[in-house]
């Protein structure tokens, strides 16, 4: 496109933008279509994680727009596809279709447990990832660190009692949106709540002058209030109407029951059941995870971690870096967006210094 679309606050206008073309990407390596087995299977799933109806073997992976988070996913599905073992690193030092395809192992990957559902009676412990930001929270029980929130401008009619229909059903539907934290004989467990009586608030402000723009201010507001883990909800909608027929629709939530590439799930969900669809019920939970974490993987995934670690790091000076300020004990954390552009010319050096080096360019930066 010649120019970006622009809303009247001068960021890009996605509503106006022409659906992407999902072929293959305009590249300096001609197109060859995979000719072994092993090369079929790495091609047809990268078309599928990275969404593209075509793709060669002598194709990079994140000249493709690959990134590190669907590098995992990609690992995750060669290796359900090929029953063999896939090492991430191999993804960044072979990342393209034939040099990944020459480098998968013949031998059969070996099979860990799979994730169940365990029987619901009572609360279940924490998995690792939730007690970190259990432990974080309780450093700063008021501090928005942890808020992870998304936000939409909604053009048209938005049915308030569709969407809070949507919203019991989803609630109902994931056990981490009525999911709290609560401490049992002095330790923190996870309690799945039967609560699904969720509603949206909605904030009226047709009659404000500058509605998107006190609008965008209150939610700031919003998303600088504390959840409490032990009584929760983790989860808040909030709805700007700023005139007949567009509204400011935000969904705000705790870390500990959402990360990001949840929410992208969590948004196609609410569309679909405001929508009016029936989506099937889920065969796992978070809490099925956890279980699986702490049994079946448990203390021999640690007891690995943590001498790859104490190997890797035994012996090492502490490194001391200089600082332009001492820093405070309660940190104010305020702080701005700087944007800037970089010559193609430095663009391109940075991500042939980063395939060097086995890594993205979010990596090298």
């Amino acid at each position: 496109m010649d120019q970006l679309p622009r809303t009247v606050g001068g960021k890009v206008d996605r509503s106006r933008l022409p659906d992407p073309d999902q072929h293959r990407p305009a590249l300096s390596e001609s197109y060859e279509a995979p000719r072994t087995p092993a090369e079929q299977a790495v091609a047809e799933v990268w078309q599928e994680v990275l969404q593209l109806d075509r793709i060669g073997v002598h194709d990079n992976f994140f000249d493709l727009g690959g990134h590190s988070l669907l590098v995992t996913l990609a690992v995750a599905r060669l290796v359900k596809a090929l029953g063999r073992p896939v090492d991430v690193r191999d993804f960044f030092a072979r990342p393209t279709v034939a040099e990944l395809a020459a480098a998968l192992p013949t031998a059969p990957a070996e099979t860990e447990p799979g994730i169940g559902r365990m029987a619901r009676s009572g609360d279940f412990p924490l998995s690792y990832a939730q007690e970190g930001l259990w432990f974080l929270h309780q450093l700063d029980p008021e501090a928005p660190d942890y808020m992870a929130a998304l936000a939409w401008r909604v053009e048209g009619e938005l049915d308030r009692t569709r969407l809070d229909q949507a919203l019991r059903r989803l609630v109902h539907r994931q056990e981490s949106l009525r999911t709290t934290f609560p401490l049992v004989d002095a330790h923190p467990v996870q309690r799945v709540t039967a609560r699904t009586d969720v509603t949206s608030e909605w904030r009226d402000l047709r009659n404000h002058p500058d509605a998107l723009d006190e609008a965008v201010r209150q939610a700031g507001e919003e998303l600088r209030k504390p959840f409490d883990l032990a009584e929760g909800p983790l989860f808040r909608t909030l709805v700007w109407q700023l005139d007949a027929t567009e509204h400011l629709l935000v969904l705000a939530m705790h870390h500990i029951v959402t990360d990001g590439w949840s929410m992208s799930v969590l948004v196609r969900e609410l569309g679909a059941l405001y929508a009016g669809e029936n989506l099937p019920e889920l065969p796992v939970q978070y809490a099925d995870y956890t279980d699986w974490q702490r049994n079946e993987r448990g203390d021999r995934a640690l007891t690995d971690d943590l001498a790859f670690w104490r190997e890797r790091l035994g012996g090492l000076p502490v490194l001391e870096l200089p600082v332009d300020r001492a820093r405070p004990v309660r940190p104010s954390w305020a702080g701005a967006t700087y944007a800037f552009d970089l010559e193609p010319e430095l663009v391109a050096g940075l991500e042939r210094l980063g395939r060097e080096q086995g890594a993205t360019l979010f990596m090298t930066l």
